[in-house]
């Protein structure tokens, strides 16, 4: 299981001007072939709001000196429509809290 610190999302769904719902974080969200695994997610409207998202998510993660962890992120992405919105989910990610050392 890889961590992403969960201020690092919040961080850059404000930097690149994603306005954050109480549904855009989903925290124990089970896709397709996950078999009841559980990762977190992300509930936008289209791919050009993802690349927006990724965009800014390097930069917050180049700030913090973890340079590799959005390409890391990105090998496991998976989608899923949701009525409107599309679910972006990572498999064998968490979100972890700002102070969890994992």
């Amino acid at each position: 299981m890889q961590f992403l610190p969960a201020h690092h999302l919040q961080m850059a769904l404000d930097d690149a001007e994603l306005i954050a719902r109480s549904d855009t974080i989903h925290y124990s969200y089970s896709g397709r072939a996950m078999y009841g695994s559980t990762c977190f997610g992300v509930v936008l409207h289209d791919m050009s709001e993802l690349l927006r998202l990724f965009v800014a998510l390097a930069r917050v993660c180049d700030r913090a000196g973890q340079h590799d962890l959005p390409g890391e992120l990105a090998q496991s992405l998976a989608t899923d429509k949701l009525g409107l919105d599309m679910i972006f989910y990572f498999p064998g990610w968490r979100l972890s809290e700002k102070d969890d050392k994992r």
